[in-house]
């Protein structure tokens, strides 16, 4: 009888510990398919994380090369501005020099024309560049001498 009931209690206990081995191995397969699944969801979250790191990029490169072309753009028209109110300036300035000429020798009102003046007569001739000279030369104006601006 103690035989038997050795070997049942022998049989009872290697039955509950493979049971208990059963059950670890259970919870070590579970904990291994979650560390498993919270690695694939960092693993997606980490490349999610990369590719908007480079969206923000390319978006920031984006706005870097319109805020470039902007002040370009800034700049050109700056600069056109300069050159149009220079313009404007030389032209004022050329007039008021003809008006203190006044008329042409022969009483002729000077009229503009391409690359200068020509008096209403036209037999005198003032190029644009003479009269941008006259503001620091001498200039010997044909039919009207010599003058000094």
């Amino acid at each position: 009888h103690t035989k038997k009931a050795k070997e049942e209690a022998e049989l009872l206990d290697r039955l509950q510990r493979e049971l208990h081995e059963a059950r670890e191995e259970e919870k070590r397969l579970q904990l291994q398919r979650e560390l498993e699944a919270r690695r694939r969801q960092e693993e997606e979250l980490r490349k999610q994380l990369e590719e908007e790191r480079e969206r923000q990029r390319k978006e920031q490169e984006r706005l870097l090369r319109i805020q470039r072309q902007l002040e370009a753009d800034r700049k050109r028209l700056e600069e056109e501005a300069r050159k149009r109110a220079e313009a404007m300036r030389n032209k004022e300035a050329v007039q008021q020099k003809l008006r203190q000429i006044g008329n042409c020798p022969a009483g002729f009102q000077w009229r503009k024309i391409r690359g200068g003046w020509r008096c209403g007569g036209g037999s005198h001739f003032v190029s644009n560049k003479e009269l941008e000279e006259q503001f620091t030369h001498e200039v010997d104006f044909p039919g009207l001498g010599t003058s000094f601006f």
